[in-house]
């Protein structure tokens, strides 16, 4: 059975981007943190992802008591159109990739592919927001840069009415945390499950979300053992 593990928005910002702090739940003890980067609308996200990726580096290197984070999200918040978002793709996935293979612990949650093997580390560990596209516009990007791991909020639902079935289960298949606003929101726990029912196919080992407060989080641990008990 896969674990909730939620973190929580904490007003440490380090190496230039946001920490996001693991609540401990029952059955995992670990401390663990999530850091999230967000371009502003006036930087060039490619150069703000490397030189923020390059900080974050720098960094831990200097900091011999502090662990890599669990996972990064980029958030590119200037990119408005896919043909923007295909460009900024093309030149941050390699420098990601690069990022990760010096850091294998980043990303290893028991993602497989196809054919039942372990992602690579230097495709599970970084998630990209991108808060303006839509499901369909997430699945063009997916469609020609596979490797990409995304992490969703409901504002990508916000121009969705009903997305096709190959274009939602796409997203859902490549979706490694959900950005939750509120966590009582329908639309949130609707596309929650949705991405708990993909990593369980894929055999995860943990299911990632991250909240605006403990509240939030309390709630979410709620609705994910309601879930679980019902899929159990």
């Amino acid at each position: 059975m896969m674990r909730l593990r939620a973190f929580v928005s904490s007003s440490q910002k380090w190496c230039q981007g946001r920490v996001f702090s693991e609540v401990p739940s029952t059955g995992n003890s670990r401390s663990s943190w999530i850091w999230h980067l967000e371009t502003h609308e006036q930087e060039d996200p490619v150069t703000a992802a490397a030189r923020g990726l390059q900080a974050l580096q720098e960094g831990l290197a200097a900091s011999n008591n502090i662990c890599p984070p669990h996972l990064i999200i980029l958030q590119p918040q200037a990119l408005k159109s896919v043909d923007d978002s295909l460009l900024y793709l093309r030149e941050v996935l390699p420098i990601g990739a690069k990022f990760l293979e010096e850091h294998p612990s980043i990303g290893s949650f028991g993602r497989t592919n196809a054919h039942q093997k372990p992602l690579d580390t230097h495709v599970a560990g970084i998630c990209q927001h991108f808060p303006h596209h839509s499901i369909e516009e997430l699945a063009s990007l997916l469609d020609v840069y596979l490797p990409t791991r995304l992490a969703l909020s409901t504002a990508n639902l916000g121009t969705t009415a009903a997305p096709n079935e190959d274009d939602w289960e796409a997203v859902m298949e490549n979706t490694d945390l959900i950005l939750c606003e509120k966590g009582n929101d329908k639309r949130v726990v609707d596309l929650w499950k949705n991405v708990w029912a993909s990593q369980q196919m894929d055999e995860c080992q943990d299911t990632f979300a991250i909240c605006s407060n403990a509240e939030e989080k309390m709630e979410l641990d709620r609705i994910f053992h309601e879930f679980t008990q019902q899929k159990g």
